[in-house]
């Protein structure tokens, strides 16, 4: 005889047999009579006391008490509005500094006793009664919905730390990340190039000027800052100064130019047409993107974006390898479609950000 399954234990009653011979179902679910939901369920039931047991919450404890039954799942993930409305009341929990802190390597300049660290999560600093105070936006991200603040949030350029001037006649030293990238570099403001005297504010993210890394042998120009963020990248590879010019672009943009070469994917005629991308779009041919518009354009948290392009990576690092082999590495591989089909100089690339055709192919 086959057995019917168990109701749920959050809204079943106390089965007479099991309760005569003394065994009690799991404290979560039953109340002590047995005769209904525990009271953690009615409570959650409530609408406006679940927004003030959220509002205390990390995401990892919201998502650890869902799990303790399906009926207290179902109450706190009843819909998709409300629990779009449920994260935007749950407080930053700070994984973006955390996955900063895990991928930046600071330098010794940087590990100065007088730098100040601005890598620090704005709800935490607000919990903690941070002096002065200051104004940190937060905004639920655009994949996961969950609230992040502007620290834990992807920026193109990070400020990190700040070295206060020592002298009247001195400059503040301030100093950043590239998106994930681990290398500890300069940022210049306009007053250390004689272009302004106005101070920044701090801290000093996706401005200013991207100096030589602290670390690097070989020598390079500074970038300005906005030219990297509005350069676009549907007409080639990343290019700025001269010393950028080159098949491996300077240290100064690097990080971007291996960010930004990365999406794009080598496919076939037959692919591109049955995935509708590139000249079989509906409603674009040629990829005009640029790093303002996908990383700043968008309220993005660093984990997402960490996700995002891990995912773009995987997709196109066979490709990478065969573009750019290593220094002095010669590939005789033969680059393949996602398919399996050889090209040998056929095929278009497409830009994986904007599915659009790239005006100025690498490679071909």
């Amino acid at each position: 005889m086959k057995r019917k399954r168990s109701p749920d234990l959050a809204v079943a009653r106390a089965c007479p047999k099991i309760a005569k011979h003394g065994v009690s179902r799991q404290p979560q679910d039953i109340d002590k009579t047995g005769s209904g939901p525990c009271p953690l369920l009615r409570i959650i039931q409530q609408y406006g006391l679940l927004i003030s047991i959220v509002a205390n919450l990390a995401p990892e404890d919201l998502f650890s008490l869902a799990a303790t039954s399906k009926a207290i799942y179902k109450a706190i993930f009843s819909g998709e509005a409300s629990t779009t409305n449920m994260f935007s009341k749950m407080p930053c929990a700070g994984r973006g500094v955390d996955i900063r802190r895990l991928n930046h390597i600071h330098s010794p300049t940087t590990r100065n006793p007088r730098c100040i660290r601005y890598d620090v999560c704005g709800d935490k600093m607000r919990a903690r009664g941070a002096r002065p105070p200051r104004i940190v936006d937060t905004l639920p991200c655009v994949k996961c919905k969950l609230t992040t603040c502007d620290e834990c949030r992807i920026h193109c350029v990070f400020n990190s730390t700040i070295e206060p001037e020592e002298e009247p006649d001195e400059l503040p030293t301030y100093s950043g990340f590239v998106l994930l990238s681990p290398t500890d570099m300069p940022i210049l403001t306009p007053a250390h190039l004689n272009l302004s005297g106005e101070k920044p504010t701090v801290p000093y993210h996706d401005q200013g000027f991207l100096d030589l890394p602290w670390t690097a042998t070989q020598p390079a120009n500074p970038e300005s800052i906005d030219e990297i963020l509005d350069f676009d990248l549907g007409r080639g590879p990343l290019r700025l100064a001269d010393d950028s010019t080159a098949r491996h672009p300077s240290s100064v943009i690097q990080a971007f130019w291996e960010y930004t070469e990365e999406r794009k994917l080598r496919m076939c005629d037959e692919c591109r047409e049955e995935q509708k991308v590139g000249e079989f779009h509906p409603q674009q041919h040629e990829c005009a993107c640029t790093l303002r518009e996908r990383v700043l354009g968008q309220w993005m948290c660093v984990e997402c974006f960490q996700k995002e392009s891990l995912c773009t990576s995987d997709i196109t690092k066979n490709q990478m390898a065969f573009r750019y082999p290593r220094p002095g590495v010669r590939s005789s591989r033969v680059i393949r479609c996602s398919c399996g089909k050889s090209l040998n100089g056929r095929g278009r690339h497409v830009c994986l950000w904007c599915t659009g055709l790239l005006a100025h192919e690498v490679g071909t």
